[in-house]
């Protein structure tokens, strides 16, 4: 297994996450015993992230960086992994989100490299 999904799935704030190509290919996917199933994320991830690129475009506002969509039992992070492709990660908390964006942030260049 690769570092970077290997550091994913050691986290205990991810309880779930998927790396899915925009064709809809899920290319890893991991769910903590007893999680949410990643499976759903998928489409979830998918239609998220193409509202939020329409958006920018509509805004000019350039790429998207991130989508985060808010639950009472933990958010859902969106986030593309180079031009084809997004990682789906589903926390068990909303307090650990600043912890596992900055963890992100250290994995994209590993991640982009698996796509």
């Amino acid at each position: 297994m690769d570092a970077a999904l290997k550091t994913l799935n050691e986290q205990q704030a991810i309880e779930a996450w998927s790396l899915v190509h925009e064709d809809g290919r899920v290319l890893a996917t991991f769910k903590r015993p007893g999680g949410a199933d990643a499976a759903f994320l998928d489409e979830l991830g998918a239609s998220l992230l193409a509202s939020a690129r329409g958006l920018a475009a509509e805004l000019g506002k350039g790429k998207v960086e991130e989508a985060l969509i808010e639950y009472p039992e933990g958010p859902v992070l969106v986030q593309p992994v180079g031009e084809q492709a997004m990682l789906l990660v589903l926390l068990t908390q909303l307090a650990d989100l600043g912890r596992v964006r900055l963890l992100l942030r250290r994995l994209r260049p590993e991640l982009e490299a698996l796509v």
